[in-house]
C-alpha cells in the first residue's frame, strides 16, 4: 500500500459523516492541575482546538450540555511503564447514544518533561483525549454503570470479537484502507487498557495510526479518517476533511502541530493504557 494512502484528511469529500457548515456547538473544558506548565498547557489547548474543528455538536443535542469537562493531571508510577492513561467518568444520555460528560487525562510524571522535549506531548494528549470522549470506552455497554437499561445506545464492539462495526467508522475504513472489509480490526492483545480499545496494530492502515495501542518512537503517526469517523458513531456531529494542496501530506493531521507522536510497539517500556471497552463509570 502506497505510503500516501495512510495518510489522513489529504482531500475534500474522502468521507460523508454527518455534519454541516456552520458554528461548532461542541466544547471541551478542560481542568488541569498545577503540575503542568504553561507551555505545556498551550499544548493542550492546541489539540482540544484542533479537535473541536472536526467534531462540532451532538448528533441528539441534550438541552444545556455543549461539551464534557476534562481533569488533566498526572500520577507518578515509573516502573509501570504506562506514559498516560483516560478515564470516562460521567455519562449523558440522549435517546440513542451515551456521551461522556466528564472524564480524565492522566500522564506519569516520569515522562512527562521527556515526551514534551521530544514533541510527544500533544499526540499522547490527542490520544488520550480520544478515549476521555468514548473511543473505545463507550463502544457497547460491557460494564457500565449509570447509563439506563435497557441500553437504548451506540452498539459499535462486541468485546472479545476484535470486530468493531460501527457504519460510519467502517465506511471510512473501506475508503481509506481496504475496501472489502466487513470490519475494523481491534486490538485483542496487550491486557487490560490496551485490547478492545484501540485499533488494532496489522489492520490495513498501517501500525503508525494515533489509536492504536502501542506507541514506537522512531516514527510519525498519524490520526486517520477512520478514527474520526468512529466519532459520528458514537453520536458526535463529526465534519468532513478540509481540502489539502494537491500532492499535499497530512503527517500531524487533526492533532496539530504538537502532535509529533511515536508509537511503541518496538520499545515495551514506553507502553500507554487507555481504558478498556466498557470501563465502569462512576
Amino acid at each position: 500500500m502506497a505510503r500516501k494512502t495512510l495518510i489522513a484528511g489529504l482531500v475534500a469529500g474522502t468521507l460523508a459523516v454527518p455534519g454541516a457548515a456552520g458554528a461548532s456547538t461542541f466544547n471541551i473544558s478542560l481542568s488541569v492541575d498545577a503540575s503542568f506548565s504553561a507551555d505545556q498547557i498551550s499544548v493542550f489547548n492546541s489539540i482540544v482546538a484542533a479537535i473541536e474543528k472536526r467534531i462540532v455538536g451532538y448528533l441528539e443535542p441534550i438541552a444545556g450540555f455543549t461539551g464534557p469537562v476534562i481533569a488533566v493531571n498526572t500520577f507518578t508510577e515509573a516502573a509501570s511503564g504506562t506514559l498516560a492513561y483516560a478515564t470516562v467518568s460521567g455519562i449523558k444520555t440522549s435517546a440513542s447514544y451515551v456521551y461522556a460528560s466528564s472524564g480524565s487525562v492522566t500522564f506519569d510524571t516520569a515522562d512527562l518533561t521527556r515526551l514534551e522535549d521530544k514533541g510527544h506531548l500533544g499526540t499522547i494528549f490527542g490520544h488520550e483525549l480520544a478515549h476521555a470522549l468514548g473511543f473505545g470506552t463507550l463502544w457497547n455497554s460491557t460494564g457500565i454503570t449509570g447509563a439506563p437499561s435497557p441500553y437504548p445506545w451506540q452498539d459499535l464492539y462486541v468485546n472479545g470479537s476484535g470486530q468493531y462495526t460501527g457504519a460510519f467508522g467502517l465506511a471510512a475504513y473501506r475508503k481509506e484502507c481496504d475496501a472489502s472489509a466487513t470490519f475494523v480490526p481491534v486490538e485483542l492483545t496487550g491486557g487490560m487498557g490496551t485490547a478492545n480499545a484501540h485499533w488494532d496494530e496489522r489492520w490495513a492502515c498501517g501500525s503508525d495510526a494515533v489509536m492504536t495501542g502501542m506507541i514506537n518512537l522512531n516514527q510519525p503517526a498519524v490520526l486517520t479518517e477512520t478514527t474520526i469517523a468512529s466519532f459520528a458513531d458514537l453520536g458526535y456531529v463529526v465534519l468532513p476533511p478540509v481540502p489539502l494542496p494537491a500532492g499535499g501530506l497530512l503527517l500531524i493531521s487533526a492533532f496539530g502541530a504538537a502532535a509529533a507522536l511515536r508509537r511503541r510497539s518496538a520499545e515495551p517500556a514506553e507502553a500507554e493504557q487507555g481504558l478498556p471497552s466498557g470501563a465502569d463509570l462512576r
